[in-house]
């Protein structure tokens, strides 16, 4: 297989305005229990592969799932339209997600992330893989995609990552920083890796995975309130609620700069920031 390293697209993460950073659709909860395995956390929304984008019709999709004699399991989904975009995971025996990684017809390569536990089954760290050019080990059968799949990952943990995301937390187990974004007192901490923008529907800009951190504001008693959402250590957006609902979203480009305000409470904001991420900054004066 060929590989070479190189960052992983940008990652998102919810922050209140004004909070300094300190350096970094919600799915399943954070943890959940496995027969057999300690307590993990699900670092990936499994739900989120059939998506409004696409036609709700699985028969656009092909998916395989291999398996070797030591028990680690390799998923392949793959998304047979123009985009042919493949989305593959690697798991433990247990069942602990080792390694996910993506890529469209165009980019000709598989990149994502692989993640590092603790002793308590917690992550530790979420790094990006070395790039994958070597594609034709997804329509390989049986054991033989899987060794080359954790052979992938080993080559990945052997590299240097050029994007490593520590999960750094207090002495109860409560995230206090995810990668450079520090959790400020009144805010709860969540991470999660989920599709960022087209990723079933595009050949040129599909296939990118992205490391959410929300930061949940729980002083809520007045009913009115802002959650705040980061992408690559960059706020991307401000999530208004009122009396728990979401109402409004402001999203903001790479340099900081407002963009657009979202009015319309079933927007996918997971969407839009993608695109507005990547806006110019406009400057406005009053007439």
């Amino acid at each position: 297989m060929k590989y070479r390293i190189i960052a992983v697209p940008f990652i998102l993460t919810l922050l209140m305005s004004g909070i300094v950073s300190c350096g970094t659709k919600e799915g399943k909860q954070e943890t959940v229990e496995e027969a057999g395995v300690q307590q993990e956390e699900a670092v990936y929304t499994e739900n989120s592969i059939y998506d409004d984008e696409v036609p709700q019709d699985k028969a656009v999709f092909t998916e395989v799932e291999q398996e070797d004699a030591d028990g680690y399991r390799f998923e392949v989904i793959r998304h047979n339209s123009f985009a042919f975009t493949d989305l593959c995971k690697l798991f433990s025996p247990g069942g602990r997600m080792l390694l996910i990684a993506s890529g469209c017809q165009e980019c000709g390569s598989l990149e994502g992330f692989w993640f590092d536990y603790d002793s308590e089954g917690r992550v530790k760290n979420v790094c990006s893989t070395v790039i994958c050019y070597d594609l034709e080990f997804l329509n390989e059968k049986g054991e033989k995609a899987v060794k080359q799949a954790r052979q992938w990952l080993n080559e990945s943990k052997s590299a240097k990552p050029e994007v490593r995301y520590e999960i750094v937390r207090d002495t109860t187990g409560n995230v206090v920083r995810a990668g450079n974004v520090c959790v400020p007192n009144g805010f709860k901490g969540r991470f999660y890796v989920k599709e960022w923008g087209p990723f079933w529907v595009s050949d040129l800009s599909g296939g990118v995975l992205a490391f959410f951190v929300v930061l949940e504001n729980e002083e809520t008693a007045d009913r009115s309130y802002v959650n705040y959402l980061y992408a690559n250590n960059h706020l991307v957006a401000e999530l208004a609620h009122w009396n728990g609902t979401f109402i409004k979203a402001r999203t903001y480009n790479r340099y900081g700069a407002m963009v657009q305000q979202y009015d319309d409470r079933d927007v996918d904001i997971h969407s839009m920031t993608y695109y507005d991420f990547n806006e110019e900054t406009k400057w406005y004066a009053d007439k």
